[in-house]
């Protein structure tokens, strides 16, 4: 066996350096850190308060050239169209005039007293809040619910009509006192019935009227 020159050793001891060197290098340039991301996207939508008024019985040809006494079908509903439950209000303006009554037997009232022209009677589940009396109408307010508490109207759902029908009140004409039409507006109004500080029929009822100025 030829034995290896010093030379030869030493230059070896070079090769396998550098080859060690060139492996480090190698090592070091695939070498990677480990790193990780999350994320979270929270989706929400806007709901809404939406409703609408019906009066399926109401035929507005029943209310031309009405007598007193008369009895005419009207039942005003409200139904909840929107997203969110709401609490539902409504208000009757009922035209009024200076007339004198007349009894059942037929006795005329003495004097001309400020009367509504047309009076009904609530259907169970809603209350009246208050009354307002003006020039030529009195406004009332009702609300739906009962002993002071509102009742929530959820989605799709539907009122119990606030009245069945109207009556005109048993008057003696005068001289064409109440010539032309004589109407009665009603009016609905819905708020959510969700996340509100106070929750009692009137404080709820001035948060609308404060939020429509």
């Amino acid at each position: 066996m030829k034995k290896l020159s010093k030379t030869n050793v030493s230059n070896m001891k070079k090769g396998a350096v550098a080859v060690a060197l060139v492996a480090s290098l190698g090592l070091a340039g695939l070498s990677a850190y480990f790193t990780d991301t999350d994320s979270k996207t929270n989706t929400f939508t806007v709901g809404n308060v939406k409703q609408k008024i019906t009066e399926d019985k109401w035929n507005p040809e029943k209310g031309k050239d009405i007598t007193p006494g008369k009895e005419v079908e009207k039942n005003p509903t409200v139904t909840n169209t929107g997203v969110n439950g709401q609490y539902v209000f409504m208000t009757v303006e009922v035209p009024t005039a200076d007339v004198h009554t007349v009894d059942a037997d037929g006795t005329k009232a003495a004097n001309k007293e400020r009367k509504e022209l047309f009076t009904y009677t609530t259907n169970a589940g809603w209350t009246e809040l208050k009354s307002t009396t003006g020039t030529n109408s009195v406004t009332h307010v009702y609300y739906y619910g009962a002993d002071e508490s509102l009742t929530k109207l959820t989605k799709d759902a539907s009122t119990p009509a606030l009245f069945d029908k109207v009556k005109f009140i048993n008057i003696v004409e005068d001289n064409g006192t109440l010539t032309g039409d004589q109407n009665i507006v009603i009016n609905s109004y819905g708020i959510q019935s969700d996340n509100l500080t106070d929750e009692t029929p009137n404080a709820v009822w001035n948060l609308v009227q404060n939020q429509r100025k």
